[in-house]
């Protein structure tokens, strides 16, 4: 068993990160609570790891694996959540905003 290089890490990192924004879009969608995502994050996290060493060889359930998987999830997740609850937010509040003086 060994590390992923560079190609496959990258290959793992986008499609996690895509899962990650999905969940996210999911969750504000839904009017959930974001703290919802880190139990989404660790899931994905576990299965970038299981991905990982399925498909390329590498350590299974590192930890240090396991905690960047985690970290990239959930920071993915809670971009794509606030972009689009900051989205819901201004569709149905958008009455407040004032013009231009």
């Amino acid at each position: 068993m060994e590390h992923l290089t560079l190609a496959p890490l990258i290959l793992l990192g986008l499609l996690s990160g895509a899962a990650a924004m999905a969940a996210g879009r999911a969750v504000a969608r839904t009017w959930r609570a974001p703290a919802t995502l880190v139990f989404y994050a660790l899931l994905l996290g576990l299965v970038v790891e299981f991905l990982a060493d399925a498909l390329f060889g590498a350590a299974l359930m590192s930890l240090g694996g396991l905690a960047f998987a985690f970290g990239w999830t959930l920071l993915c997740a809670l971009v794509s959540f606030r972009f689009t609850r900051t989205r819901q937010m201004a569709i149905q509040y958008g009455f407040t905003q004032q013009g231009p003086a």
